[in-house]
């Protein structure tokens, strides 16, 4: 199920290199049939991914109905599958009738590219604590809307941060370990998915962390974190 996961998410990067916008990737629980919604053209698009390669697996005419379900549902104008493996005659003829796109992608190609994103099982939250995020202690940091927090103490569970108006936090050791583990297992990781996981506000301060440390590459609207494929490991002695 990871797996499968990873390549919805990765499917976000193939769609941007066919010029669509607005890539909403869905949470994956409860999203109504839907795993991406973008947009192209001033046109919204809802998409599945079907990742079936060579199993015995095929597309129905039946997914292509629920996908064309999911369309109206959303009021979107336009509905496509992203997909490898093999459809059913049924499915082409109900797609070609319901205007449902087609867009093949070689599955091995995208294992490749999540393999480019993945963090290297040698690069342990322990690893990253005590040789990027302890350093920190003392230093003070200005987020994207200009407000300062300082980090007061680094402990082994926690990190006590102190915000401008003299307000002091614990952050967690485990939700650092969170992202680290949703980088690995997905690809990337976005604040908001760690605000919703734990109920907390501390998801800014995070990704400026992960910010400050150079074998991560942060990215904003929406706060994305991924690990930067072009840091060089040679310099790590682990």
């Amino acid at each position: 199920m990871k797996r499968y996961r990873s390549f919805e998410l990765c499917s976000a990067k193939v769609l941007e290199g066919m010029g669509y916008v607005n890539i909403d990737v869905t949470r994956g629980v409860a999203d109504w049939g839907a795993d991406v919604f973008c947009e192209k053209d001033g046109v919204k698009y809802v998409g599945q991914v079907k990742m079936y390669g060579t199993s015995k697996t095929k597309i129905s005419r039946k997914d292509v109905m629920e996908l064309y379900g999911v369309m109206a549902y959303f009021d979107c104008q336009g509905a496509f599958f992203l997909y490898s493996g093999k459809r059913t005659s049924e499915a082409l003829l109900a797609a070609e009738k319901l205007g449902i796109e087609w867009y093949e992608v070689n599955h091995m190609e995208l294992d490749e590219k999540l393999e480019e994103n993945a963090i290297p099982n040698e690069i342990t939250i322990d690893y990253i604590w005590d040789t990027f995020i302890r350093p920190l202690e003392g230093q003070s940091f200005v987020n994207t809307q200009g407000f300062g927090n300082k980090v007061i103490q680094v402990t082994d569970a926690y990190i006590l941060k102190e915000s401008e108006k003299g307000n002091q936090s614990r952050v967690k050791k485990d939700w650092f370990k969170w992202i680290v583990d949703r980088i690995r297992h997905y690809g990337f990781a976005e604040a908001v998915d760690l605000r919703n996981e734990f109920h907390t506000q501390a998801s800014s301060f995070v990704t400026l962390i992960f910010g400050q440390i150079p074998m991560f590459k942060v990215t904003y609207n929406p706060r994305r974190i991924e690990f930067n494929k072009d840091y060089n490991l040679q310099n790590e002695k682990i």
